[in-house]
């Protein structure tokens, strides 16, 4: 074995070479140690110089850390600082149940992107996509923050088991009709009005007090003549969550003013309450699921044993369930069957990516699909009446 004051370098059985460089202690005592193996003696030498600079450079070069001494230790603490309750909660949800039983003991540098790929066998899809999400940011926080080298999971495309989920249902206009005169008695129904009237989140909604709708009426021109329209307003600086309360809206695009217009803005005004200060929901946040899903199920009915009755009709009514925040995807959807520019549309709902509504939001159903078959077959009718 020849050694430098570097490091070190030994010809292996195979020919080729070995290399060790040493430099400093890490946080618990332990020595901070890179080896690398080559193919010959100068490349032996030029790794020795290389390494030996990394380490002098890069205070955790060479600590074996494994990828949960980062995460307890650097990516959860440093976070905390700035990231909101309800994320940092699925962060350890995440990282409880499955990154850390599977990830959790593998060296830092020594993590590739195979064994990711591999640890997601047995998930669901849902799960495995939400468990990718976080190892690839844990590893993306350690690469930027100089522990690792590269990072093993950049450009590199994971692979989820199962097919992809169809989308989420949404309502079409004539369910957002019958629900207007039939949620009218409900404690959701104001809250319920702005989202599906304006396209807010429903913690966006939630957060607003009645004096924050700003009532005006307005002349509309129509092919009757003018007419009076209410229109309502509100602005959207805060949102509120079961873990953080009140914050924030997620990011700046969300900060926006949205207009509400008929015929949800003549039911805001007609169920407007007399105090200002009382807020556009008194159900308990925490409690809006099963208040909206009350809705749907005859007083006694038992939740558990009869999950499947969700996917049935509204009592009273022939509007099948879909759950509360699916109404700002409802808001979407119509906007585009209504042929409102994608940019417009995105603008509206505080979102910066067109792509984002087609991924997660918009859901056309069988009556657009109909109409968009029709206006081809309809082109090709009239060339051949010609």
């Amino acid at each position: 074995m020849a050694r430098s004051g570097l490091g070190s370098k030994q010809r292996t059985a195979d020919g080729r070479w070995r290399v060790r460089v040493e430099h400093g202690v890490t946080e618990d005592g332990r020595r901070r140690v890179m080896r690398e193996t080559v193919d010959t003696e100068r490349e032996a030498d030029e790794a020795i110089a290389r390494l030996s600079h990394q380490m002098r450079v890069r205070p955790h070069a060479g600590d074996p850390m494994t990828l949960a001494d980062f995460y307890h230790r650097f990516f959860l603490p440093e976070r905390r600082a700035y990231l909101s309750a309800a994320t940092l909660n699925q962060y350890e949800g995440y990282w409880r149940r499955y990154v850390g039983p599977r990830l959790g003991d593998v060296a830092l540098s020594e993590l590739r992107f195979t064994d990711v790929q591999a640890s997601m066998a047995g998930m669901s899809r849902s799960c495995a996509q939400h468990y990718a999400a976080t190892v690839r940011a844990i590893v993306g926080a350690a690469w930027e923050g100089d522990f690792i080298d590269s990072n093993p999971l950049q450009g590199r495309r994971l692979r989820f088991p199962g097919a992809a989920p169809a989308p989420l249902p949404v309502w079409g206009a004539r369910e957002v009709a019958t629900a207007l005169t039939a949620l009218r008695c409900s404690p959701l129904y104001r809250l319920w009005l702005v989202m599906v009237g304006s396209g807010a989140g429903r913690e966006e909604a939630y957060a607003l007090y009645e004096r924050d709708l700003r009532y005006e009426t307005v002349l509309r021109m129509t092919t009757e003549g003018p007419r009076e329209e209410v229109v309502v307003r509100a602005t959207i600086d805060d949102a509120v969550t079961v873990e953080d309360g009140r914050r924030a809206p997620k990011n700046a695009r969300r900060y926006r003013v949205i207009e509400i217009a008929e015929p949800f803005s003549s039911a805001l005004l007609e169920t407007r309450p007399e105090d200002p200060d009382a807020p556009i929901c008194r159900v308990a946040l925490s409690g809006l699921p099963r208040a909206w899903k009350a809705l749907w199920k005859p007083s006694g009915f038992s939740e558990k044993a009869d999950a499947r009755f969700y996917r049935g009709r509204m009592i009273g009514t022939g509007v099948p369930f879909v759950t509360l925040s699916r109404m700002r995807a409802t808001h979407e959807t119509l906007m585009q069957q209504g042929n409102v520019a994608d940019t417009l549309n995105a603008a509206i709902h505080g979102r910066t990516n067109v792509q984002t509504g087609y991924r997660h939001y918009l859901a056309p159903r069988d009556e657009a699909r109909m109409e968009a078959a029709r206006a081809v077959g309809d082109q090709v009718a009239r060339e051949l009446a010609n």
